[in-house]
């Protein structure tokens, strides 16, 4: 639990258009590399390392989709930055299950390869994956692995109708679970990354033969690469859970609340809001950091007045 005087900073007001700073900083020495199924950036000599973890979706792709961020954080804070891959579903345990275990995989293989061991940790993430972060606070850390903090940008947990503007078909009727349980698995096995890949590769094949013949191209592949179809594939998963009947997120607000209130770990978190996001969060996430602090910082009750003898 969050002792009396940890600190919680909140940043509100931003664009997500602002630049930051040192934005014209050149960023010498910065390479990445796949390690464990991640994306990893790397300063020269690292003296961090910044788990992050990116929105829903997008957290297939964080090169593609998070590269100027992850340069400028890994150039700023001298850091090896990890951003770990989740699925994006209604199970959000799930989803910060699978990238701290992905988080711990990559960083042992790191540290395997010449990293320096016992660097202090920091988690970032933003949007679905701030709540993936904020998850990861809550819960229980090994002693080589504790987090020096948090940084949680544009927390949301929005319901899925306001997360996705369609109206969404009813769930199956009882008695047809079986039929719903096949459509899921339909759904997930037919947008697979490495089915997806495959038809992909074939695409990019096709589409550079076509330029080449047409005085376009040099018959070199495109490369679409996993990137693309990673974004892909995080559509089979929710389509999966939409079949199977889901319409609501686990673990929800209230649970969150109740898991920060007895196991909130972070001994500095930093909530960054932003003023053009309609679906930020954030001033909830505040709110509940907040009634932790104020209770850790009260007094404790008084003792009960010793028993007068009979």
């Amino acid at each position: 639990p969050v002792k009396a005087g940890a600190r919680v900073a909140v940043a509100a007001g931003a664009s997500e258009q602002a630049t930051a700073p040192g934005v014209a900083r050149e960023k010498q020495g910065l390479t990445w590399k796949d390690v464990a199924g991640c994306d990893v950036c790397m300063a020269s000599a690292p003296k961090l390392v910044v788990h992050f973890c990116g929105g829903a979706f997008a957290s297939a792709s964080p090169k593609f989709l998070y590269r100027h961020f992850v340069e400028l954080l890994a150039a700023e804070a001298g850091a090896v930055v990890i951003a770990t891959p989740y699925k994006t579903g209604f199970d959000h345990d799930g989803a910060a299950a699978e990238a701290v275990g992905k988080f711990d995989l990559a960083l042992g293989d790191l540290e395997f390869q010449g990293l320096e061991k016992g660097l202090p940790v920091l988690g970032v993430g933003h949007s679905l994956g701030g709540l993936v972060t904020t998850l990861l606070a809550v819960r229980p850390q090994p002693l080589d692995r504790l987090r020096l903090g948090c940084v949680v940008i544009s927390f949301n947990q929005r319901p899925l109708t306001d997360a996705i503007p369609i109206t969404l078909p009813p769930p199956p009727p009882e008695g047809t679970e079986e039929i719903a349980k096949f459509f899921s698995d339909s759904f997930i096995e037919a947008l697979r990354q490495e089915r997806l890949q495959e038809g992909l590769d074939l695409v990019s094949q096709v589409a550079g033969s076509v330029l080449e013949s047409s005085g376009r191209g040099d018959g070199s592949k495109f490369d679409l690469g996993p990137r693309t179809a990673g974004l892909l594939a995080q559509v089979g998963p929710i389509l999966g859970d939409l079949a199977l009947g889901k319409r609501g997120f686990s673990p929800n607000k209230a649970e969150i609340a109740s898991r920060i209130k007895t196991s909130f770990s972070s001994p500095r978190t930093l909530l960054v809001q932003f003023a053009n996001d309609g679906i930020d969060e954030t001033p909830w996430l505040n709110g509940a950091l907040a009634r932790l602090a104020r209770a850790a910082e009260a007094p404790p009750p008084p003792a009960p007045p010793p028993a007068q003898p009979a």
